[in-house]
C-alpha cells in the first residue's frame, strides 16, 4: 500500500509542466483523491490530475473558460464546479474516470473535448504526462518511509 506521505512527496518531486510552480495544495489534493480513486497504484492518475491543473488553469481554482462554461483548476463544467480545490480534484477524476469509459485508450481526449475524438492539448497532455511519468522518481513504500 502506498502511503500519502509518499504520493505527496513523489508529487512534489515530478518535473513541472512548462515551469509552472505547483501549489503544495493542489499536491495534497491530488494525492488524497489518487489514493481513494485508485488505491493499488495512483501515481498514473495524480500525475494526470496534476498536469490538468497545470495546463487548465496554472492551478488556479477561480479560473474561468470556454466561455465561461468551464470553472476552476481542472476547467469542469460551471454548474457542476464545486469552490474548494479538494472538490474540485474530486470532479476532475470522476470526469477523467468518465472519460476513461468513454475513450479506454485515451482518456484525456474525451476529458478535453467530451468525445473520443483527438486534439493538439490532449495528445501534448499525453505526451507531457509520459515524459513526467518516465522522469518521475521511485516511490518511497511505506517501509522506507521514517516513523514519526
Amino acid at each position: 500500500m502506498i502511503a500519502y506521505s509518499a504520493l505527496v512527496a513523489w508529487l512534489v518531486a515530478l518535473p513541472l509542466y512548462q515551469s509552472i510552480p505547483r501549489p503544495p495544495e493542489f499536491a495534497l489534493a491530488i494525492a488524497d483523491v489518487a489514493l481513494d480513486a485508485a488505491p493499488g497504484d495512483p501515481r498514473a492518475l495524480a500525475a494526470t490530475l496534476d498536469l490538468i491543473a497545470a495546463h487548465e488553469s496554472r492551478y488556479h481554482p477561480l479560473a474561468s473558460g470556454d466561455g465561461g462554461r468551464s470553472k476552476g483548476a481542472y476547467q469542469t463544467p460551471r454548474h457542476r464546479t464545486p469552490a474548494d480545490i479538494a472538490g474540485q480534484t474530486r470532479l476532475a477524476a470522476r470526469i477523467l474516470g468518465e472519460a476513461t469509459r468513454a475513450c479506454p485508450a485515451h482518456p484525456l481526449w474525451a476529458y478535453a473535448s467530451g468525445r473520443c475524438a483527438t486534439s493538439y492539448a490532449a495528445r501534448e497532455m499525453e505526451r507531457a504526462i509520459a515524459a513526467s511519468l518516465a522522469a518521475a522518481p521511485e516511490l518511497a513504500t511505506e517501509a522506507e518511509l521514517p516513523e514519526l
